[in-house]
């Protein structure tokens, strides 16, 4: 089957949720192939025009991770943004804007200038402290990552609750243990680091009475919650387990509040916003996909257990910049 038509079909399934690799991409290396399979990917994470189920919660609009506004007085012509953006390839003419963002047709790259360029567009959601953004700041200067490691304080991992200290009618519960907690928090970091350009490192030396101060962030228990994890804003350091331990998709939403974002149902694009105090930036447009959502936020605090979503992966990269396998695969 002809390339084009096999990344049209594709596209034509118009998937709600398309989540970057999670892991290094090395195999390829004829340019052939692999502008193929850049391309192609590009083309499916932007979609065909028309994909989206309901036109005013659209997806496809990005805020240029390089600037935080764009002054219409130094925004360039229409002639001007298209032959910055304009590509040919095997698959023929194309055009990307924000490295990554790839349309296969003109008309969506003139929807795309319109909106994000000429106009104003919703601006994933990242708390803000004295109007700057809190995001983690310890870069590794030979690798330019954000480097973020973290270790178990000495909790009774894998021990026994105390009587019904949670509060939630069971007494004598096992408690969750370091190799269960440390999986799922793997897994939710690989997720990051697969959009973004992150880096946990899980330090065990430091494991125990001095964890604290030695590594950037501190795994602990909290047996008095059943089941309500918490992680901590910039320049905080705590991940917080409760008894009924960390699943992998509660341990990616808590490590969004790690890395610096806030609750998607705050958005102003939420048809059913359920505010929270706080300042806050809006840094793409409202995403029903966010492992930061909740599932009901009036009626109860439950996640609505969704992964990294393509707009959480766009939010981290206005934050932390691409991640740097993806420049590795362009090699």
């Amino acid at each position: 089957m002809p390339q084009k038509s096999y990344l049209r079909r594709l596209a034509s399934r118009c998937p709600r949720n398309i989540v970057a690799m999670k892991e290094p991409v090395n195999a390829l290396q004829q340019r052939g192939l692999l502008e193929k399979a850049i391309v192609g990917s590009l083309v499916l994470l932007v979609g065909l025009a028309g994909c989206a189920a309901d036109p005013s919660a659209s997806q496809e609009s990005h805020e240029d991770w390089t600037s935080d506004e764009v002054s219409l007085a130094a925004t360039p012509g229409y002639a001007e943004f298209r032959a910055a953006s304009v590509r040919e390839g095997v698959l023929g003419q194309y055009f990307v804007v924000e490295t990554d963002l790839a349309f296969e047709q003109e008309s969506q790259l003139l929807d795309y200038y319109g909106k994000m360029i000429r106009g104003e567009a919703e601006k994933s959601i990242v708390n803000l402290s004295g109007g700057a953004r809190t995001v983690r700041s310890d870069s590794n200067a030979s690798t330019n990552e954000t480097d973020i490691s973290f270790c178990f304080d000495n909790s009774s991992w894998g021990g026994t609750e105390s009587g019904d200290t949670d509060g939630d009618g069971n007494s004598n519960e096992d408690l969750p243990t370091k190799a269960n907690v440390l999986a799922a928090l793997q897994d939710g970091m690989r997720a990051w680091e697969g959009v973004a350009n992150v880096r946990f490192s899980y330090e065990a030396s430091n494991d125990g009475s001095s964890c604290s101060g030695a590594s950037d962030l501190v795994v602990t228990l909290d047996d008095t919650k059943s089941c309500t994890a918490s992680g901590a804003f910039p320049p905080g350091t705590a991940i917080t387990v409760p008894i009924c331990g960390l699943p992998n998709l509660l341990a990616e939403h808590e490590l969004g509040h790690v890395l610096g974002f806030r609750h998607e149902h705050i958005h102003s694009g939420d048809p059913n916003q359920c505010d929270e105090s706080g300042a806050r930036e809006e840094l793409t447009s409202f995403d029903i996909d966010s492992c930061m959502i909740y599932a009901n936020c009036a009626s109860d605090g439950f996640i609505a257990n969704n992964p990294v979503s393509m707009l959480d992966g766009v939010g981290a990269r206005i934050l932390y910049g691409n991640p740097n396998w993806w420049w590795g695969a362009l090699i």
